[in-house]
């Protein structure tokens, strides 16, 4: 993995800068990831969480190699203009990023070739592959994911409802930064219908459920295939609206609960 050093706020690491060959040689290569002080492995405790989660992201269930490179300078040119602009409404002091190729099927066709996450504070993980239009998206994935490491900055993620709160902060933080249309996984599901999936699950929202959280966000099952994000982008909209809040270094330290119950989105008694 090689580091690039841009400036005093952001440090970049590319692992790959080219398509991965296979997932075996890939997973050979994961081995030399190394801890960071206050980040660890890419944001993980521990070594093999890291590798199983890259992985997948860069895989998936279903893969599609080909071949293709990634411009550093670009993508760290994106990156610091982004975060630029992300410090303007919350100015964190250092952000490590951790870049790999993605050769994953559903980021493909869904995600526009770009898609991240982020375990801790100061820590992101992204995973690219240039298809058109791929700069855009790395701009608003950025700008989301930034959002992240800012929440865990002030609360622990473990809840159903920390997911659901802080993915709707996410979208919002993301809009109001750098603009764009409104994402998929915000429109998976109506605002009606958005409220019964509340009703559903009020007497989970305290739970450490992992089962739960997949079926909200990941599957296609029990709930609409990204329902958890909608259901957080409507909350969250609903608190903005109804608060008038501006400042979002206030709007990040609320608790989750918090925002629910000031969103007054519900559906019946239940709620």
């Amino acid at each position: 993995m090689t580091a690039k050093k841009n400036n005093k706020r952001i440090r970049v690491h590319f692992f790959l800068n080219s398509a991965p060959a296979n997932q075996s040689s890939f997973s050979f290569k994961l081995k030399a990831l190394k801890e960071i002080e206050g980040v660890g492995y890419a944001g993980f405790l521990k070594k093999e969480h890291a590798i199983r989660a890259i992985n997948f992201f860069v895989f998936g269930k279903e893969t599609d190699l080909q071949n293709f490179y990634l411009k550093k300078n670009k993508i760290t040119m994106i990156l610091t203009k982004t975060l630029k602009k992300c410090d303007k409404y919350v100015a964190d002091s250092f952000t490590e990023i951790f870049v790999f190729p993605t050769a994953n099927k559903f980021v493909l066709k869904n995600m526009k070739g770009v898609t991240g996450f982020s375990v801790w504070k100061h820590s992101i993980c992204l995973f690219i592959n240039p298809l058109q239009g791929w700069e855009n998206s790395l701009t608003a994935t950025i700008a989301h994911e930034y959002c992240h490491t800012l929440s865990h900055k002030h609360h622990f993620w473990r809840t159903i409802l920390d997911s659901i709160i802080f993915e709707g902060l996410a979208e919002h933080f993301r809009e109001q930064v750098v603009g764009g249309e409104r994402s998929p996984w915000t429109k998976a599901i109506t605002e009606k219908e958005a409220k019964k999936v509340l009703a559903v699950i009020t007497d989970k929202l305290d739970l450490e459920d992992e089962d739960l959280k997949q079926e909200l966000f990941y599957r296609d099952n029990k709930f609409k295939l990204w329902a958890g994000y909608t259901l957080g982008y409507y909350i969250v909209k609903k608190f903005l609206s109804n608060t008038k809040e501006k400042n979002w270094k206030s709007i990040l330290k609320k608790e989750p609960k918090k925002i629910l119950e000031l969103s007054a989105l519900k559906e019946g008694k239940r709620c």
